[in-house]
C-alpha cells in the first residue's frame, strides 16, 4: 500500500491510499493529472493538478511536482525532489536525491542533476546537460546543449553559457555572465558580477576575475579584466588611449580598416562596461 497526496478544495493536500495507480484513475481525471505507461511513484508524493507523466517515468519517495509540471518519457527522479509550477523535462531526465526545481523551469532531452541541485525559477537546460552535485543556479539561467558543470558549481541569477562548456569543481559566477560555446573553466574558477568570455575561451584551476570580458575578434582576442587596460592581441593600453589613438595602433598592427572598425566597436562597448561596472 501506498500513500499519494493530491490537492483537495479547502482541504490542502489530502492523502490518497492505494495498491495500484489505476485505483486512483477518477481523481487523476477531475484534477487533468496523466500517467504514461509503466510509471511508478515512490510513496508519499504530491501531484499538482494538470501534471503529466510521459511512459515510463518513476519518481523516488517524497517527491512534489507542482500543477501543470510536464516529464517526458523515462525520466528518473531521486528521492525528495520537488518541481515547481510548470516546470518541463524532455525524454529520460535524470534528478539526484534532493532536487528542487523553480517554477517553470526546462530541461532538454537526456539532463543529468546530481544530488542536491537547485535550480531558481525560469531555467533552462540544453539536450544533455550534466550537473554534478550540489549545483546551485539562480533565476533565469540558461545552459546550451551539452554544457557540464562539476560538483559544487554556482551561478547567479541570469547567467548564460553557450553550447559544450564545461566548468569544473566548484566554479562560481556572478550574475549575469555570459560564456560563448566551447568555454572550459578548470576547478574553483570564480567570475564577477557580469564576466563574458567569447567563444572557446579556457581558465585554469583557480582563477578568480573579478570582471572581465573576452571577444575572439577576426584578428586577433579582445581582452578585459575589469581594470582601465585593453589587450588587443599582444597590445596593451588602457581605454583612453585606446579611444584616442585606435587608428594609429591599429595600422601599426597591421590591421585592415575593417579589424580597425570591429575594434573601434569592441573598445567602445568595453569603456561603456568600464563606466557601469565602475558604479557597482
Amino acid at each position: 500500500m501506498k500513500t499519494l497526496y493530491l490537492w483537495v478544495s479547502d482541504k490542502g493536500w489530502t492523502p490518497f491510499q492505494y495498491n495500484e495507480l489505476s485505483e486512483l484513475a477518477s481523481e487523476f481525471e477531475a484534477r487533468n493529472i496523466k500517467l504514461g505507461d509503466g510509471c511508478d511513484l515512490g510513496d508519499w508524493c504530491k501531484l499538482g493538478d494538470g501534471c503529466k507523466l510521459g511512459n515510463w517515468c518513476k519518481l523516488g519517495d517524497r517527491c512534489e511536482l507542482g500543477d501543470g509540471c510536464k516529464l517526458g518519457d523515462g525520466c528518473k527522479l531521486g528521492d525528495g525532489c520537488k518541481l515547481g509550477y510548470g516546470c518541463k523535462l524532455g525524454y529520460r531526465c535524470e534528478l539526484g536525491d534532493v532536487c528542487e526545481l523553480g517554477d517553470g523551469c526546462e530541461l532538454g532531452d537526456g539532463c543529468k542533476l546530481g544530488d542536491g541541485c537547485e535550480l531558481g525559477d525560469g531555467c533552462k537546460l540544453g539536450y544533455g546537460c550534466k550537473l554534478g552535485d550540489r549545483c546551485e543556479l539562480g533565476d533565469g539561467c540558461e545552459l546550451g546543449d551539452g554544457c557540464e558543470l562539476g560538483d559544487g558549481c554556482e551561478l547567479g541569477d541570469g547567467c548564460k553559457l553557450g553550447d559544450g562548456c564545461k566548468l569544473g569543481d566548484g566554479c562560481k559566477l556572478g550574475d549575469g555572465c555570459k560564456l560563448g560555446y566551447g568555454c572550459k573553466l578548470g576547478d574553483g574558477c570564480k567570475l564577477g558580477y557580469g564576466c563574458k568570455l567569447g567563444d572557446r575561451c579556457e581558465l585554469g584551476d583557480g582563477c578568480d576575475v573579478p570582471k572581465s570580458l573576452f571577444i575572439s575578434a577576426s584578428s586577433h582576442t579582445v581582452s578585459y579584466w575589469g581594470e582601465d587596460v585593453i589587450q588587443i592581441g599582444c597590445k596593451r593600453c588602457t581605454i583612453s588611449e585606446w579611444q584616442k589613438h585606435f587608428r594609429k595602433i591599429g595600422e601599426a598592427e597591421g590591421y585592415s580598416p575593417e579589424q580597425m572598425e570591429e575594434c573601434k566597436g569592441y573598445i567602445d562597448l568595453i569603456a561603456a562596461m568600464h563606466k557601469t561596472w565602475a558604479l557597482h
